[in-house]
């Protein structure tokens, strides 16, 4: 990964695990928990498994805008759009 270069400060990823399965999305996002080190990464996903727990800071969007931004725990007590969004994929594992 050319991320892994230490001049390397600012990291976008887009959908990095849309066609991985779990045990490969678990060790991806473990690998890119180890590299942030100093780095600022901004992850574009639709999948909330791993921004619940190491996101410092989440932006929902719709319609091309940020229309909530905080951290998982702000934005589900909140009752928006992204709890909205996370009640639904969690739906699936209850």
């Amino acid at each position: 990964m050319r991320m892994l270069s230490e001049d390397i400060k600012f990291v976008i990823v887009d959908e990095p695990s849309s066609a991985l399965d779990p045990g490969g999305e678990y060790e991806l996002f473990k690998q890119l928990r180890e590299a942030r080190k100093g780095r600022t990464m901004i992850f574009v996903t639709h999948r909330f498994a791993h921004l619940t727990k190491f996101a410092d800071l989440i932006l929902c969007m719709k319609g091309g805008s940020v229309i909530e931004m905080g951290t998982h725990q702000e934005l589900l007590k909140h009752q928006g759009e992204y709890a909205h969004l996370y009640n639904v994929q969690a739906q699936a594992f209850t």
